[in-house]
């Protein structure tokens, strides 16, 4: 099964950039996995939220992902969460945040863009990629449709199953997904690097209301980042949890089962409550031995080090029975790198344990060298 070790703040999907400086892959990085109140969530004091509160490196972000090309210095953010200011600064650090995408109108999704109106940013023109009724939503009510007469976003409609192109590396695909719209419909987003595909559903109903063959679209990615919001329907004890339907880990567990060697899949939009948050609980430890958690930071399809150990293989010396040879050769490095992996984890989570917070990535290009150093001792 394609799954991740799991590290308590931090771990990666592949080692950084092993190509040139010229020629770095675009990525993905997980900005928040929370759901939309965070953690901890306003008014808790259970046992969940106690031990986060004034701890900075206990909290976590609520769900947002940026989409990065390191060549052109480009940036797209999807969600424009409550903690669109730490997020927004983390992915401008180093590149033009390009554009917004937003997937539906409940508070942890959209209430961010505030932050792009006169009493703070002031931003000019932000390009707003939205579905059609969420795009009425904000023009017809304040204090949204303000942003839109001042012009501090620029309203772009999209439409399901119809590709945009982001540059000339990336793309995203939208498509709507059953869940509560009140104010809008909800949209999930495919997006399209050069080798690889990820998957963004961060809410939806349950899987069996969705009328598409879902088994097929999750599969046909590389990564699927899906609505992980709850663990089971004991959660939250006195709540109608039919009042705020989501497919339940232990669901989707089940109904991923036939795929779950065929696509990395990870939970995200977690709630406070949701024991998985917990590395102690056995709901933690149940997860971990079938699909990854997203953790709080996490770049994600990096495609060189593919590039890269292809390349080793190739120019490798040719002896008797080669391809037996390369294909045994290609799985110890293959190992090899796991490892290294292993290690770099360790190494990035004892750095976030002492940052906390303000760690957005750490640039690995610094193991470039001992990745080939370790493939030449293989030789």
């Amino acid at each position: 099964m394609k799954h991740l070790l799991l590290i308590s703040s931090v771990f990666f999907l592949a080692l950084a950039s092993c190509g040139s400086e010229k020629n770095k892959s675009p990525y993905v990085i997980a900005l928040g996995i929370a759901q939309d109140g965070g953690v901890p969530q306003a008014g808790c004091t259970k046992v969940c939220c106690k031990n986060r509160w004034m701890k900075s490196k206990k909290e976590i972000y609520v769900t947002s992902l940026g989409i990065v090309d390191p060549n052109s210095k480009e940036a797209w953010i999807i969600e424009a969460s409550p903690d669109f200011p730490f997020q927004h600064k983390k992915l401008s650090a180093d590149n033009e945040v390009k554009g917004l995408f937003i997937t539906h109108a409940h508070m942890g999704h959209y209430t961010g863009l505030v932050h792009l109106g006169r009493e703070a940013m002031g931003y000019k023109n932000m390009p707003l990629f939205v579905a059609s009724k969420m795009a009425n939503f904000l023009k017809n009510n304040g204090p949204w449709s303000q942003l839109v007469e001042l012009e501090n976003v620029n309203l772009n409609i999209i439409y399901p199953n119809k590709s945009l192109k982001l540059n000339k590396r990336l793309s995203i695909v939208p498509f709507q997904v059953p869940h509560r719209d009140e104010f809008s419909e909800t949209v999930g987003f495919k997006i399209q690097g050069p080798k690889k595909n990820l998957i963004f559903i961060p809410d939806i109903d349950k899987w069996s209301r969705w009328g598409d063959d879902v088994l097929s679209i999750i599969k046909s990615n590389d990564f699927a980042l899906l609505d992980g919001t709850f663990y089971d329907g004991e959660e939250l004890p006195g709540r109608d949890m039919s009042e705020i339907p989501h497919p339940f880990i232990v669901e989707s567990l089940d109904f991923f089962d036939s795929i779950k060697d065929e696509v990395q899949i990870h939970f995200i939009h977690i709630n406070h409550t949701n024991p998985v948050l917990d590395s102690s609980s056995k709901q933690y430890k149940e997860v971990e031995k079938i699909i990854a958690i997203l953790s709080r930071y996490e770049n994600i399809f990096n495609d060189e080090l593919d590039d890269y150990t292809e390349k080793i293989i190739s120019t490798e010396p040719i002896g008797k029975d080669r391809k037996q040879k390369l294909d045994s050769r290609s799985r110890t490095i293959q190992g090899a790198l796991k490892r290294l992996t292993h290690i770099e984890n360790c190494a990035i989570n004892a750095l976030d344990s002492y940052e906390g917070r303000d760690l957005f990535y750490i640039d690995l290009t610094i193991y470039q060298a001992q990745v080939k150093q370790r493939i030449q001792s293989l030789k």
